[in-house]
C-alpha cells in the first residue's frame, strides 16, 4: 500500500504508441498514468480480494518506493 507509480495496462501503451506513431513524435516518451496510485490500488482493479501490505511486511531486496513518471512531452492516459 505504500510504493507507488504512474501505472498503465498494455491497452494503454498500446493506444500510446498508436498516437505517438500518429503524431510523428520521436525522442524519449514516458507513457504515464494520469494519475500516482498505489501498487494495491493498482492490484484491487484486477484481483479485488487482495490482501494489503506495507514495505515493512517485505523481506526481498530493496525497492523503489515512488515509481512515478511524468511526461512534459506527451499526455497522461487513465486506466479507468
Amino acid at each position: 500500500v505504500d510504493r507507488y507509480g504512474s501505472y498503465v495496462f498494455t491497452e494503454q501503451v498500446a493506444k500510446g504508441i498508436l498516437d505517438i506513431k500518429k503524431e510523428n513524435i520521436s525522442g524519449i516518451i514516458h507513457l504515464v498514468g494520469d494519475k500516482k496510485i498505489s501498487m494495491f490500488e493498482l492490484a484491487k482493479l484486477t484481483t479485488p480480494k487482495i490482501e494489503p501490505m506495507t514495505l515493512n511486511d517485505y523481506s526481498g531486496p530493496s525497492l523503489t518506493i515512488d515509481m512515478s513518471l511524468d511526461t512534459e512531452k506527451w499526455k497522461k492516459y487513465s486506466i479507468n
